[in-house]
């Protein structure tokens, strides 16, 4: 140490971390070991207070045989005049068969791989118990493709191996969710390639970079964190390079290590989910909540909560109907339902002035689709036992040029009258329920206005049958009859155009022998 003491620490046996910093520390040797501030590797400070320079070294004995090596792949031996050594990271191994998919912030959905092979198959983690990375492994190795998936060898995230012997891209894409990008495996990769889905890596520094220019660095890396140049307003500078995680919550939690590059590293904000208590003012029997977000969602049926602040004390939480979100949705509706009418009547239309007919102008099939519609928002709906049963009742109303109107005022005042009413007005449904097991069947006893709606659209749109596409079958069936009358008449004239040239050149050859029989003749009667 700084006052020249020497002594040393004996790590047989030491299995973990602490067993290494635990031994250095009760060594009383003057110095004192933590872990990193980057939380990757050891870090040793001289606190004996002398003036010499702090030393590690591994231990040698005659002829100069080396007793260990621990300090040096420790990044520890050498010499320190300042008496402090960071030993770097040591490439801890955080990734491993048992680590839990939330606390790495990975979402549990559905992606598709495509081997080497040309096979495909669905990778899915929504299902049964997936919450550990040996769940995922054993998924993905378990679709038969040409693959096998392990933990790398650095431990810090996936690699998928290509055991096909094709040609043909390894692609791996979402369906529906972000798994694949969470995993870092997501794109396309050459046969041949193996996918390492790495957690963490390394950014080369030169010497003309920049903060700007390192900050890009990071961000093409795409490791989850995102970096950007921030100015604190200190006069004459005060730029920093501020790193924050894509992801929110504990799942978004990452290590940075400078490798000495001195950029003086500060964490403002630590990854933590949010937590709260259901239940009554003790939190002992209370039901512990937690989310990524300051969001709560499915906590209470229908509602999204927001934290927006700590609080010791119990919060009593009241929910109302947001009028303003129902005015906005009816106001949605009407339009939507006008932009339906507005292209109906493009498609069947006609322009006196300039005599332009609509693409389906006088389709028995465009006005059966209108006519269904407007029954469907004009009538009242019988099923409905609450105090509305027609748009109507609520200020939604068929106005000039055919269109819906809303009449604001109406539409509140039914809203506050009776909400549950005009909520079943929309979006009521009533199922027949089977006897044997209890479940509803798809049969619908009653239903609201936008479920009618909705059912009317599915059946006129539907691909196996509707009318729309049967519609359409016919149209293609006249468009490839035409198609057909018209190669017909095309070949009719190809023939005849054939024989019209056949009997012209024909008529030519025929002029030109009379022509030569009156020359001949011509030359007789001179000579006579």
């Amino acid at each position: 140490n700084s006052t020249g003491n020497t002594g040393g620490v004996d790590m047989t046996g030491a299995e973990t971390l602490d067993d290494l910093i635990n031994r250095i520390n009760d060594a009383d040797l003057g110095v004192e070991a933590s872990i990193t501030a980057a939380g990757t590797g050891i870090a040793i400070e001289d606190v004996a207070g002398g003036l010499g320079a702090l030393e590690i070294i591994d231990p040698f004995t005659p002829p100069d045989q080396p007793l260990g090596v621990l300090a040096t792949q420790l990044g520890l031996a050498g010499t320190y005049t300042q008496g402090e050594v960071d030993g770097g990271p040591l490439g801890f191994q955080f990734f491993n068969e048992g680590s839990r998919l939330d606390t790495l912030g990975i979402t549990r959905g559905k992606f598709m791989i495509q081997d080497s092979d040309g096979r495909s198959a669905e990778v899915d983690l929504t299902q049964g118990n997936e919450q550990t990375i040996a769940d995922v492994l054993g998924e993905i190795n378990s679709r038969g493709l040409a693959i096998n998936a392990r933990i790398n060898d650095t431990g810090d995230g996936i690699l998928i191996e290509d055991l096909g012997g094709g040609a043909t891209d390894i692609e791996i894409a979402e369906n529906g969710s972000t798994t694949a990008r969470d995993l870092g495996v997501l794109g396309t990769f050459p046969a041949g390639d193996d996918i390492n889905g790495a957690f963490s890596i390394t950014i080369e520094v030169t010497a003309v970079d920049t903060l700007k220019s390192l900050a890009t660095k990071i961000n093409d890396a795409k490791v989850g964190v995102d970096a950007a140049v921030i100015n604190d307003g200190t006069p004459g500078g005060g730029f920093r390079l501020n790193l924050s995680s894509d992801k929110a919550g504990r799942g978004g939690a990452f290590t940075l290590d400078d490798h000495g590059l001195g950029l003086e590293i500060q964490e403002l904000a630590k990854a933590k989910d949010a937590v709260v208590f259901l239940g009554g003012d003790d939190p002992a029997d209370s039901l512990l909540v937690t989310s990524e977000s300051n969001t709560l969602a499915g906590l209470v049926p229908g509602a999204t909560i927001s934290l927006l602040t700590t609080s010791d004390a119990p919060i009593q939480i009241a929910i109302g109907d947001d009028r303003e979100a129902v005015t906005g949705a009816v106001g949605d509706f009407v339009s939507s339902f006008n932009g339906l009418i507005d292209k109906i009547n493009e498609f069947d239309s006609y322009n006196s002035e300039t005599k332009e007919r609509g693409l389906l102008l006088g389709d028995a099939s465009v006005g059966r689709v209108r006519t269904a519609i407007y029954n469907a928002i004009s009538g009242r709906n019988a099923g409905l036992t609450g105090q509305f049963n027609s748009l109507a009742q609520v200020g939604v109303k068929v106005g000039k040029g055919a269109k819906l109107t809303v009449d604001s005022e109406q539409l509140l005042a039914a809203l506050e009258a009776d909400p549950d009413g005009v909520r079943d007005l929309f979006s009521f449904e009533q199922l027949v329920v089977d006897p044997e097991t209890g479940e509803d069947t798809e049969e619908v006893i009653a239903q609201g206005i936008g479920r009618e709606i909705d059912k009317l659209l599915e059946r006129l749109t539907d691909s196996e049958g509707g009318p729309l596409e049967r519609q359409s079958a016919i149209l293609q069936s006249q468009l490839d009859l035409n198609k057909k009358r018209i190669e017909a008449v095309d070949r009719t004239i190809e023939d005849k155009k054939a024989r019209l040239e056949k009997e012209f050149v024909d008529l030519e050859r025929t002029l030109a022998g009379l022509q030569d029989q009156q020359g001949a003749l011509n030359t007789l009667a001179a000579s006579q």
